[in-house]
């Protein structure tokens, strides 16, 4: 089974670590595995740092 990874790093997270790069894929190391795809922490999502790329 393929797991799906959505997540993205947005234009807030690059700012604060420039090596982040907005658009780029969140890398597998950083996120959760789920049932169908990968999750990051809900703090991330609330405070803007990824996005869904769907």
């Amino acid at each position: 089974m393929n797991i799906n990874n959505p997540w993205v790093w947005t234009t807030l997270t690059e700012s604060l670590k420039p090596d982040r790069k907005a658009g780029q894929p969140v890398p597998i190391g950083y996120l959760t595995k789920g049932a169908t795809e990968y999750f990051p922490y809900q703090s991330w999502i609330k405070k803007g740092y990824v996005k869904r790329n769907i």
